[in-house]
């Protein structure tokens, strides 16, 4: 029974354990932003992120030297095909027929270290396209140049040394851009041509609103678009106000200089419905009726500033006469019927 329990107790722990990692690992968020993507569709990806593709030079990368001796630094190198790129020999002018590189730092025998990358191209030139694909150089700053002179090409020589000589095989090493020792502040040479790579990383997309100019349409949201001239991003399918709907289906376009009179409007059809009432007593009846007058009352000042604006002045300064122009969003005619309706209701008193 000891046993059983000793067992049962193991296994229990053994879950609990299991149990916890398992947690753990479903905390860990999958979509981190500035790690690696993949571009593969997955339901669960947030709309808000999306996996970036870049195009960068690999200017520099840590390798192994199998080279069987310790290798000093500003030696050329060549990358060996065998174990996956991550080893290199000293270059050699009756094997290769361009160089993979410099190596950045003195790197002992059997050890990693770093490599400057390039195949030793000395024409060279950074920012142009070969084909679709842009060439990038690497100009590197840890090499002494006071040996030599500027625009002087460098070749391979014996055992891995560089030279200023034509050899038979011709292996060049880079060319120099300036004279100057060893630093961090010049860069000295042109050791020609990198590979590019891509880098995939989950990146955010921008909000609505901030600015497009410099985007790709990778970089832009599926429900953003960039608009041109102002290059801001806007709504792809932006939604519709309640008086764009309605400006559609009648053509009342109910933009924010026509509430003020449509307020007014609907004023005035109120204080009509208390006229009518068979009551002529109570606060009700008596409030709706200052709402009425004063309704009244704002629009005939509107229309006698609209009177001024659209036939007054125009009289008086030679020009035409527009009844179609709009006051407060509202065409000039419309406030002539206040008038009318408050000189109708003087009448109908006496």
């Amino acid at each position: 029974m000891k046993i059983k329990r000793v067992a049962s107790a193991i296994i229990g722990i053994g879950f609990l354990l299991f149990s916890c990692q398992a947690i753990q690992a479903s905390e860990v968020p999958k979509y981190e932003l500035g790690e690696s993507c993949s571009s593969e569709y997955d339901a669960a990806k947030p709309k808000d992120i999306y996996c970036y593709v870049n195009e960068v030079g690999l200017y520099e990368k840590k390798l192994k030297n199998s080279s069987g001796s310790d290798v000093p630094a500003g030696t050329p190198i060549t990358i060996l095909k065998g174990g996956d790129g991550k080893e290199f020999r000293v270059s050699d002018i009756a094997l290769d027929k361009k160089i993979s590189g410099l190596t950045k730092e003195n790197i002992p025998k059997d050890k990693f270290g770093f490599v400057l990358i390039g195949d030793g191209d000395s024409g060279c030139i950074g920012g142009s396209f070969s084909g679709d694909t842009q060439i990038r150089c690497n100009w590197i700053e840890n090499f002494d140049t006071r040996a030599y002179k500027k625009g002087q090409i460098l070749y391979l020589g014996e055992k891995g040394r560089i030279t200023t000589t034509r050899q038979g095989n011709v292996v060049t090493v880079g060319q120099v851009e300036l004279v100057a020792k060893s630093s961090p502040d010049n860069a000295t040479l042109n050791i020609g041509r990198v590979p590019n790579i891509e880098i995939r990383t989950w990146e955010r997309y921008l909000s609505e609103g901030e600015n497009c100019a410099f985007l790709s349409e990778e970089q832009i949201s599926p429900d953003l678009v960039c608009v041109e001239g102002d290059e801001i991003l806007a709504p792809k399918n932006p939604k519709k106000s309640v008086g764009d709907n309605v400006y559609e289906k009648t053509g009342i376009s109910l933009d924010s200089t026509a509430w003020f009179p449509l307020i007014t409007l609907f004023l005035i059809i109120i204080g009509i419905f208390a006229f009518i009432t068979d009551s002529k007593n109570g606060i009700a009846l008596r409030m709706l009726q200052t709402l009425f007058y004063l309704s009244v009352f704002l629009l005939v000042c509107a229309a006698l500033v609209a009177l001024f604006i659209n036939i007054v002045e125009p009289l008086f300064s030679n020009n035409t006469v527009d009844f179609s122009r709009k006051v407060l969003g509202i065409p000039t005619y419309f406030y002539f019927l206040p008038i009318i309706f408050s000189i109708i209701l003087r009448n109908n008193r006496k």
